[in-house]
């Protein structure tokens, strides 16, 4: 996936507010975690790149801070705040190169975060355009918005212990409701604190906004490619503001495929099957994060699409099952959001697939995802480009699958029996991964099969690839660096080092670096030119 991440200045010298664009999310995770980067990095930040045409002034002059402020279905994204030095010295500085480090801020207000940029925007005269523009974006919000950032207040109020992933469930009982007297009273209290968590959402949003405006003015047809999970935070906004809409009790998981041979348990939400009519709290839930996900994107990815069909159940202490969902409803709700925003739509439809839904998708013209390196024939062999859908982005891997380089160097598979996830089946897997090398080499033309691949191994393959029928194509940047560790391991957590490493350059290098424009001229020329029109 292609993403940006875009640098301003907002209201003084003191604070910039950088856009960490991973994914649009239906969680709600407000513990604020920091991260330190050094001052060349500021681009790997995990999950995040930045798109050439929108690279031109990324560059910071101190270390950064980065906060995961507020992901909302009804507001916007993660947001990133680069500090002054005098907070970021304060912070650790071993921060390993190769890794994102999390560390805690340091005890007390952050005067960077709130004393600089909201004392600058108060200090504004009452008829400032930026006063009118803070309204307007409130009004606009509604309550949704509003009691997102009371979550957010009550959120940092509890012991630094008890800021975790339980979220709501940790405030005082008389706060468990956010309609009740108590938290009413509460907000009234701290409305000043609560328009400080707003003020960081306008500014996320007007950002993005920025962001897209500026990707469509230089030529890019679609623009941001953006991201809908598949649930929601047991303990986030969502859950404590619309709790009727999602199944307590219930972790979304997915039993074994390629990505986890073991299955996967998410520790997210879903939204119950049985309350998508008319106003009914599911259906509402899901048409306000579609509509938020559109609202700054040409295109959205929805995660395991496959849950519009079926969904996974994992009750605590039991096994899991398929729950089904209804589709028609659910592609109605997509179509009609889809068409209000012109928003292109792609359906992340990986893993065990229901017979026929593929069909059900092209009867709505939903583009799948495909993995190349995961499509196979009947007697397990890979399949040539000729076989991917027309309907699909199809690219060699994305974040939940080996790099192309890991997957040629078995990369993967040393990992996996490091942290011991489908150990059974890998001596079978190394005998299959040494025929896949062959097969791919062959398809691409590589003669003979490489050790290991060079910047013009990877651009012959990308490129043999990007010349199939898809109707869209996507390369990682993991695989124009050809990096080996794969960004994330499904199912896992605390086990490897998810979403935290770094790129293995700075923004400015990789811009400039030969072999990345050797890969991207390749797959340009490679792609059939109908399909290339805006």
């Amino acid at each position: 996936t292609v993403v940006v991440s875009a640098l301003h200045a907002v209201d003084g010298d003191d604070l910039a507010i950088l856009i960490a664009l991973a994914t649009v999310r239906l969680t709600s995770s407000s513990a604020s975690t920091t991260t330190t980067a050094s001052p060349a990095s500021t681009t790997a930040i995990p999950g995040t790149t930045a798109i050439p045409a929108l690279a031109t002034t990324i560059a910071l002059s101190s270390p950064v801070v980065v906060a995961t402020v507020a992901l909302s279905s009804s507001v916007v994204v993660a947001i990133a705040v680069a500090t002054a030095p005098r907070l970021a010295s304060s912070l650790s500085s071993s921060v390993p190169w190769t890794l994102i480090t999390v560390v805690r801020a340091p005890a007390g207000p952050a005067p960077c975060l709130w004393t600089l940029a909201p004392t600058s925007f108060r200090a504004l005269a009452p008829d400032h355009p930026r006063r009118a523009a803070f309204a307007a974006y409130k009004e606009r919000g509604g309550t949704p918005l509003a009691q997102h950032a009371l979550y957010d207040v009550l959120f940092e109020q509890l012991p630094v212990a008890r800021q975790t992933y339980a979220g709501w469930e940790n405030f005082a009982p008389e706060f468990h409701d956010p309609l009740s007297a108590e938290t009413r009273k509460f907000a009234k209290a701290h409305q000043d604190r609560v328009d400080y968590y707003i003020y960081l959402q306008w500014n996320a949003q007007a950002q993005l906004a920025a962001a897209q405006s500026r990707a469509k003015a230089a030529g890019m047809a679609i623009g941001l490619y953006l991201d809908l999970a598949v649930g929601v935070v047991p303990g986030g906004s969502d859950v404590w503001r619309n709790r009727d809409a999602f199944a307590p009790g219930i972790s979304l998981g997915a039993p074994g495929d390629a990505a986890n041979p073991d299955g996967q348990r998410w520790n997210l939400l879903p939204l119950r099957p049985d309350r998508f009519d008319g106003r009914q709290p599911a259906n509402t839930a899901f048409r306000a994060a579609l509509r938020a996900a559109m609202t700054c994107a040409g295109a959205v990815r929805i995660d395991h699409v496959l849950g519009l069909s079926r969904s996974f159940w994992i009750p605590q202490d039991a096994p899991g099952g398929y729950v089904a969902y209804p589709f028609a409803r659910l592609m109605q709700i997509i179509s009609e959001e889809s068409h209000a925003a012109r928003c292109l739509i792609f359906g992340e439809d990986l893993g065990t697939v229901p017979d026929g839904f593929r069909d059900r998708m092209a009867d709505h013209q939903l583009l799948g995802c495909s993995v190349q390196m995961i499509e196979r024939g009947h007697h397990g062999e890979l399949l040539p480009r000729d076989a991917a859908r027309s309907l699909a982005m199809n690219a060699w891997s994305n974040h939940d699958f080996p790099t192309v380089a890991g997957f040629w160097t078995e990369r993967d598979l040393a990992w996996r029996e490091t942290l011991e996830i489908g150990v059974a089946s890998l001596p079978w897997e190394r005998e299959q991964r040494a025929r896949d090398r062959h097969d791919m080499a062959t398809f691409a033309g590589l003669e003979p099969t490489p050790d290991r691949l060079s910047p013009a191994d990877m651009a012959t393959l990308q490129a043999y690839l990007a010349a199939g029928p898809s109707l869209a194509f996507a390369v990682q940047l993991d695989d124009l660096l050809l990096s080996e560790d794969q960004p994330n391991v499904p199912g896992t957590t605390s086990e490897q080092p998810n979403w935290r490493r770094r790129t293995a350059q700075p923004l400015e290098a990789i811009l400039t670096d030969p072999s990345v424009a050797l890969i991207l001229d390749a797959i340009a020329a490679a792609r059939p030119a109908e399909k290339t029109q805006k």
